[in-house]
């Protein structure tokens, strides 16, 4: 594949998109095993944005969102970041939930697993904060994501009847 891509032969650019939000996934997953970062995942973070970016910048490029809209492959990108940060060494609970609160507050529609991730990042947040202010705002987001379990795998609703709500860890 890659020397197609080099060629210019890359077929479908949602194809294309998927194949770099996969292998980033896939070395973010090696990455939190504690290899090191020998492919640059970096790297592949600034070639899927400037992919995106020059989607929405030019028209003949609307295949890319043929799938997905724009909104949607950016939460996939910005939950991809989210995994990065938490895995790196400095990592910054506070960025997270940034990139965590702007999914969930500036997109009309979010991604039911990009969700999760972003409340897991806000999770981070108030945990590693122990702030008490933030209580009932943890109890929202327990719900939030409870609500988008369910909806992700239905047999979850019996499991919700039978207690108050459920963790990201139990899914």
């Amino acid at each position: 594949m890659e020397h197609r891509i080099q060629e210019g032969l890359t077929g479908a650019e949602d194809e294309h998109f998927d194949l770099l939000l996969g292998r980033i996934n896939g070395l973010l997953t090696l990455l939190r095993m504690n290899y090191n970062d020998l492919w640059g995942v970096e790297a592949l973070f600034e070639d899927i944005m400037k992919m995106l970016s020059s989607a929405l910048t030019n028209p003949n490029h609307d295949d890319l969102f043929c799938k997905i809209g724009p909104a949607g492959r950016m939460q996939q990108i910005d939950a991809a970041l989210i995994k990065f940060m938490e895995i790196n060494e400095n990592y910054d609970d506070a960025a997270a939930a940034k990139i965590g609160i702007r999914m969930l507050v500036e997109d009309e529609y979010v991604l039911p697993e990009e969700a999760l991730k972003a409340i897991r990042a806000l999770m981070n947040y108030i945990e590693h904060n122990e702030a008490k202010k933030f209580s009932d705002l943890e109890f929202t987001l327990i719900d939030y994501q409870t609500t988008l379990l369910m909806n992700i795998d239905p047999k979850l609703k019996e499991t919700k009847r039978r207690r108050k709500s459920l963790t990201l860890e139990e899914f």
